[in-house]
């Protein structure tokens, strides 16, 4: 079946004026969806998708607050629903869009590409800078519990995102106003404080023998 591709141009795609994007994804060069508004159509959901940091966060001993380190960006897991209520729409998903997704380690095998990452457009992975997948598992096309004549296939998906060749590791800098040590509660005042530098002063002079 020939399908047409996916057009994602510039603008807005908001769910209100760009829909259809919504709707609809390219994986693996193949697209499947409303976008354009032809095509047998379908529709797909990204669930649990999110972006992910590695913080190292260690208490610190004996006072208030924690050190935080960063240390980069931790790959997500989610699950991409397809949704097939046509003939049509279950054809281009099992003969166009199944045969992208499944791949194999074995030379020589039905996929001839192996294991590699899938490329991925869709607005909720690019609101988050997400560009490329690998399948972790493929559901089989199912029932939905909506009504009669409506299936779905769960396809588990996580980011694919080699190690960069540096470092990433870093302390976060504090927001302004905020970047100094702070204790919670109630804080000593002026006088106290004045009366505690004296004390440490005049200790500080006993010890150097003056």
């Amino acid at each position: 079946m020939s399908i047409p591709a996916i057009t994602i141009t510039g603008g807005s795609s908001s769910p209100w004026t760009a829909p259809g994007l919504w709707d609809s994804i390219v994986i693996g060069g193949v697209s499947y969806g409303w976008a354009n508004g032809d095509g047998p159509g379908g529709k797909v959901r990204i669930q649990n998708c999110s972006r992910k940091y590695k913080l190292d966060i260690k208490d610190a001993s004996g006072s208030d607050g924690a050190t935080t380190t960063y240390k980069g960006v931790r790959p997500g897991k989610w699950t991409i629903t397809f949704y097939i209520w046509t003939a049509d729409q279950y054809d281009h998903f099992v003969d166009d869009v199944l045969p992208a997704l499944l791949y194999s380690g074995v030379k020589n095998a039905a996929n001839p590409a192996g294991i590699q990452s899938l490329a991925v457009q869709h607005p909720v992975f690019s609101n988050l800078a997400i560009s490329s997948v690998i399948i972790e598992q493929i559901d089989g096309i199912e029932p939905e519990e909506d009504g009669p004549g409506m299936f779905h296939c769960k396809v588990h998906v996580a980011e694919y995102l080699p190690s960069p060749p540096v470092n990433t590791t870093a302390t976060p800098a504090g927001s302004k106003g905020t970047n100094q040590p702070t204790s919670i509660g109630l804080q000593p005042s002026s006088a106290v404080l004045q009366r505690q530098a004296a004390i440490a002063a005049l200790k500080a002079k006993i010890a150097a023998g003056g």
